[in-house]
């Protein structure tokens, strides 16, 4: 019985060591597996990355196949103009406050957040900030996305963690941060005004 029981104790700790020890990942481990996982949703969804943004498309962004581009800024955002906006329109800039619908998906294309008339009688509104704080619930990618509208404008972001939004409220009423749970995101983006 004593040896049993010896047995059943050492096998407990095996298992509790080995499930906390798979729990412990590295900052590098996170982005190893962020890095994966946008490569995934990219090929998925037939998407190209350029790394100079198109000029001079109002429109939605697509290559010769009718593919979806995707820019990668120098910060690491990939941006997806859907359309610019209204031209005649101020740029929206630091200090400028913009008035937001979006969804926002995993990168597994479930709905995570949402602003849509369905879910929000409001826009939601917030001051763009230069160096937002990465506590702030729409963070420097989310922010970076809005800089690139105008009134009107409509696009796709996809927001690594490393430059995502801090504690959002999720359509099940779930608090979740994008930097601290490590999770990119993919967001669809309506600029509906900016003062």
């Amino acid at each position: 019985m004593k040896k049993f029981l010896y047995v059943v104790f050492f096998s407990l700790v095996s298992v509790l060591v080995s499930t906390s020890c798979s729990r412990d990942k590295s900052y590098a481990d996170y982005v190893h597996d962020e890095n994966e996982l946008i490569d995934k949703y990219i090929k998925r969804h037939k998407i190209k990355v350029v790394s100079t943004r198109p000029e001079n498309i109002q429109g939605e962004w697509l290559d010769e196949n009718g593919d979806t581009i995707y820019y990668k800024t120098p910060s690491g955002l990939l941006y997806h103009q859907i359309s610019l906006g209204d031209t005649t329109a101020p740029e929206t800039k630091v200090s400028s406050r913009a008035y937001v619908r979006y969804d926002g998906y995993n990168l597994w294309d479930d709905l995570v957040y949402s602003t849509s008339e369905k879910y929000s009688a409001s826009p939601q509104s917030f001051l763009i900030q230069n160096k937002p704080a990465s506590t702030s619930t729409y963070g420097a990618g989310f922010q970076e996305a809005v800089r690139y509208l105008r009134k009107g404008g409509k696009c796709s972001a996809i927001i690594s963690f490393k430059i995502g939004n801090g504690e959002n409220s999720t359509i099940t009423n779930k608090i979740l941060s994008d930097k601290d749970q490590y999770t990119p995101m993919m967001y669809e983006i309506r600029l509906v005004n900016v003062e």
